[in-house]
């Protein structure tokens, strides 16, 4: 049978267990993928628009700086007048100083810059840092250098000469673009710086041509609607180099400028032999933020609009999409695993659950066996401690249910054996002195008149012993039922004290050792909810009680209390008192802890009990008007009864 139940219970629990996570492991299984590319293309997003946003904004905050140097008035002044040269050359000098230029003292042997302007303290100078902006280029319409600025310095014999091999820049991609009104941005490349070697005892004119990897960046220089020049700076690339992702990358960044030529790289250059770069690369036909599949490859574009250089991110599916494998191969494991370790629990959950239901299964049977009263200890306060405690509580019920059934079949046999008993005595009575009389009649044997009336006067004394008996029965039966009701109870309340007296004089007449105390004149006047019927037959049933087993001699006491609500009628007796395992059986009908052959018909003669009925009478009275009965006995010492009764309002 636990088997049975263990497995009704553990199979369609692991079923929709089973279900459940298979659902979850598809669902998981299936959009990982989905899940993982997104995750990828944030990631390349990320790590390129980290990179173009550094470049974007470090080249436009370089190109304001150059166009808010050009829109200086002394270049349209120079553009007129070229004495001005030597003014535009110190406005050049103070903008390279400010934006990073550090000149230091020379040394013998070294390169220094030229003599700039009217700055000639500012010349032969050693370079120390060369700043972001190291050069800058003045040049007309015609494609020829005007004025030119050289880290802080100017060799103005160039313009002297005017060797045009040396100025020309007609030719360079960077004027024919901005000469068209274009702003031109090149690619890092090694542009030529003029400074001279320092000889201070012959005082050497000798140039010294220093290259460096520099940006030309270049614009038309207007004046209206006419371009008369080109103003062209160089500028360090450093912000490039600063701005590629730092680690050990598992994909490789690539910066490429618009003919496809590679500006920088950074991460696994191993990727780059394996790379297929789309020809078009460099154009604005590259689907940009978008992930592109090349073979076991992914790659991702962003091309800057400022610049025309195109940022390129590729790395290998394998090291991309890894997770994705590994997530797979959790989800199966973590599926496997769940399912063992959620059916070990399930199965010790429903072993505890089980537990007290067959341990219910087995107290039924015990009780079925006919063991009644049988319990089982309650584990939890939750579901299936409830349904213990209600059939610990059913298992009581029953049980106390069959003790009243005993109980009252006992009664039952006691109520035959008291009645055949009571019923058979007058009966007897009447039986014999009705054949005594239908003897003597018959026979002519009376001779005397007053020995033929005795025997009537006992005839006519069992007769009504019996239709007392009879009368008792039914009251009893009448007020237990609830429908104690008679041709002079009309009334459903009374003065207490009135209704007293007639059971008082009643039981006067067979004991004169009764005293009461009726309490105050208060309590003389007041009103009990509860006919004078009602109040006779109770103080008739506990005074007979109190005569009978009160000890010749010794009183009954009879006392009335009352508080705001209620009035008390306690009857004291000094007789054999009730054995304490019997209080609350006493007031069952027909019980009587004598035993029934010493029952007397009588209910004031002492030394044997009644029919079992008294305090059943006054408990089922009380019990209609709302009042309470208490017992207070003692064996040996006597008994008090306390019969409370609320005040009629």
């Amino acid at each position: 049978m636990k088997s049975k139940i263990q497995t009704k219970f553990l199979a369609p629990i692991l079923i929709l267990q089973l279900i459940a996570l298979g659902t979850l492991g598809y669902i998981g299984y299936r959009f990982s993928s989905d899940m993982l590319k997104v995750s990828a293309e944030k990631r390349f997003s990320k790590t390129i628009e980290a990179t173009y946003g550094q470049i974007e904004n470090t080249l436009q905050e370089r190109i304001d700086k150059i166009k808010t140097l050009l829109r200086n008035p002394l270049f349209i002044k120079f553009s007129a007048a070229p004495h001005y040269k030597s003014d535009v050359d110190v406005e050049v000098f103070n903008f390279q100083k400010g934006n990073g230029l550090l000149l230091g003292e020379p040394t013998i042997g070294g390169t220094v810059n030229y003599p700039i302007g009217l700055l000639a303290n500012e010349g032969n100078k050693g370079i120390v840092n060369a700043g972001i902006f190291p050069s800058e280029e003045y040049v007309d319409a015609s494609g020829i250098v005007k004025q030119h600025v050289y880290l802080g310095g100017s060799n103005d014999v160039d313009f002297e000469t005017e060797e045009d091999k040396k100025l020309d820049r007609s030719k360079t991609e960077w004027f024919k673009s901005a000469i068209e009104g274009n702003l031109y941005i090149g690619k890092p490349q090694e542009m030529s710086l003029h400074l001279r070697e320092y000889e201070p005892i012959t005082i050497s004119a000798k140039e010294v041509l220093n290259k460096r990897q520099l940006i030309p960046i270049a614009i038309p220089h207007r004046i209206g609607p006419m371009i008369v020049g080109v103003f062209m700076v160089t500028t360090t690339p450093d912000f490039i180099y600063a701005s590629m992702p730092k680690g050990d990358l598992k994909t490789i960044l690539s910066i490429f400028d618009k003919s496809g030529g590679v500006i920088a790289s950074a991460g696994n250059e191993r990727l780059e032999k394996s790379i297929h770069y789309p020809q078009d690369r460099h154009s604005d036909k590259v689907d940009q933020g978008k992930i592109l599949d090349d073979d076991n490859l992914l790659g991702m574009y962003r091309v800057s609009p400022l610049s025309g250089w195109n940022i390129a991110m590729y790395g290998l599916k394998t090291d991309i999409y890894g997770g994705v494998y590994r997530l797979r191969a959790n989800i199966i494991i973590i599926m496997v695993a769940s399912i063992l370790v959620m059916g070990i629990i399930v199965f010790f959950i429903i072993r505890k659950l089980l537990k007290p239901v067959l341990k219910l299964t087995g107290a039924s049977d015990r009780i079925a066996n006919g063991e009644l009263g049988v319990t089982i200890p309650k584990s939890d306060d939750d579901e299936i401690g409830q349904l213990t405690e209600s059939f610990n509580k059913m298992s009581t019920s029953t049980k106390d249910m069959h003790d009243r059934l005993s109980q009252m079949n006992y009664v039952r046999k006691q109520l035959l054996q008291i009645i055949s008993h009571e019923l058979r005595t007058p009966l007897n009575g009447i039986i014999g002195f009705y054949d005594l009389m239908k003897t003597e009649i018959s026979d002519e044997k009376v001779q005397d008149y007053d020995e033929f009336q005795e025997c009537f006067d006992r005839l006519g004394g069992s007769i009504d012993r019996y239709k007392k008996l009879v009368e008792r029965l039914t009251k009893t039966t009448s007020v237990m039922s609830g429908e104690m009701r008679t041709e002079n109870e009309m009334d459903e309340h009374c003065n207490l004290v009135e209704a007293s007296w007639p059971a008082l004089n009643e039981a006067r007449k067979f004991s004169e050792n009764i005293t009461e105390n009726l309490g105050s004149d208060e309590l003389q006047n007041i009103e009990i909810a509860c006919p004078a019927n009602a109040i006779k037959l109770m103080l008739d049933e506990a005074l007979s009680n109190a005569i009978k087993y009160s000890p010749e001699g010794e009183s009954v006491d009879i006392k009335f209390t009352s508080d705001k609500n209620n009035v008390a009628i306690i009857v004291t007796d000094k007789g054999s008192g009730i054995p304490s395992g019997y209080i609350n059986e006493v007031i069952e009908p027909f019980f009587e802890v004598k035993d029934s052959k010493l029952h007397f018909t009588d209910r004031y003669k002492k030394g044997g009990g009644g029919l079992g009925l008294g305090l059943t009478i006054i408990g089922s009275i009380l019990r209609r008007y709302q009042g309470t009965l208490n017992i207070d006995s003692e064996e040996g010492k006597g008994t008090t009864l306390t019969m409370t009764l609320p005040i009629f309002n």
